[in-house]
């Protein structure tokens, strides 16, 4: 609202701290402004232009140079300003309707006696409380799937900006400190948002993005001043850390049932057999880890790891019925084979990958 209304050159007259930062209501007043500001810059330049032109012409009572201004005009002049500056507390009003809903305008132009009466107005209706416990509400913030970070980011710079404490609070754990002028965000406190940033889009980034830039963060260089281009790389850095997930998984999770009797084609692989063996090549049953795993979803969806570990081959929706009707007849096959302990065989697609 204020970026929008500092675009007309007279708002700082009217805005906290400006020669007409108050006002009365409308009501039955047909000018809000009841008398111009002696410090007013204009009625300073139609005072000094009517002294200055009586002096003249005293001292030069026969130059028709003189300038005539008399105190008529100026009385006239005044009246003209007056109305002027009424008109753009009017203007100034209007512009800040524009940007409300329409329900709330009508007490915005009637009621309304400062710029700090209508924020406080629009603060009460949208219950916007800067202090005490809603300070929490902060935690609120979330981010979505499918938002912007940069949006993310502005949306939680916003929130923390909105309860800086103001002039003239009493600040109770510092000995009722009084503040002497408007707190301001320190350089800490924005390097502490943009590590909250990360950890609310992924609690993996603060991290990642500690390992990816931390050669940059020396010298003067921050964690805020490097927050444009970790948001612009953020997709590749989650990209990267699923990456690395999806590796982990596909060592530490290639696995049987927990119980082999649960799945007879895994069960069949297992068993040691004549140049048939289905079990890892020299590794016992007994230390097999446990879990769900499925060769073909991990070939075909590498970056997934749930994609491939929610379910074994034999409950995979990539295979037919026929196919899983051949995978029971080998194992079949397989388990009337006698057993060679001794000269164990890897089978493709399950321990070792097609060439």
């Amino acid at each position: 609202m204020i970026a929008y209304l500092e675009q007309d050159a007279h708002t700082p007259l009217f805005i906290d701290g400006g020669l007409y930062a108050t006002w009365r209501a409308r009501g039955k007043n047909r000018l809000r402004i009841a008398a111009l500001d002696n410090n007013d810059p204009e009625r300073v330049t139609l005072m000094t232009r009517l002294v200055n032109a009586i002096a003249y012409r005293q001292a030069h009572p026969d130059d028709p140079r003189a300038d005539p201004y008399d105190q008529p005009a100026r009385d006239q002049d005044l009246a003209q300003l007056l109305t002027a500056r009424n008109a753009q507390l009017a203007k100034f009003i209007t512009l800040i309707s524009v940007l409300c809903p329409y329900t709330l305008t009508n007490n915005i132009d009637q009621l309304s006696t400062s710029f700090l009466w209508i924020m406080n107005y629009l603060e009460q209706h949208y219950h916007i409380q800067k202090a005490g416990a809603h300070f929490l509400s902060i935690n609120d913030i979330r981010f979505t799937v499918g938002d912007s970070y940069e949006n993310f980011y502005m949306e939680l710079h916003g929130a923390f900006e909105d309860t800086l404490r103001k002039e003239g609070e009493t600040l109770l754990y510092k000995n009722n400190e009084v503040l002497d002028e408007d707190e301001e965000m320190s350089p800490t406190l924005e390097n502490t948002i943009v590590m909250m940033w990360l950890e609310r889009i992924d609690p993996r980034l603060p991290s990642k993005v500690s390992t990816t830039f931390a050669h940059q963060m020396v010298g003067n260089m921050s964690l805020r001043d490097l927050q444009p281009t970790i948001s612009a790389r953020i997709p590749s850095l989650l990209q990267e850390l699923d990456d690395a997930a999806a590796n982990r998984a596909a060592l530490h999770s290639i696995t049987s049932p927990a119980d082999p009797e649960d799945d007879p084609v895994v069960a069949a692989f297992n068993i040691r057999g004549r140049g048939r063996n289905r079990g890892r090549p020299g590794l016992p049953r007994s230390n097999l880890p446990s879990g769900k795993f499925c060769r073909i979803c991990f070939l075909t969806n590498r970056g997934s790891p749930q994609a491939y570990t929610s379910h074994t081959i034999m409950t995979c929706n990539k295979l037919s019925d026929r196919d899983k009707q051949e995978m029971v007849r080998h194992a079949a096959l397989t388990l009337e084979e006698p057993e060679d302990l001794d000269t164990p065989t890897p089978i493709l697609g399950w321990d070792i990958e097609e060439q």
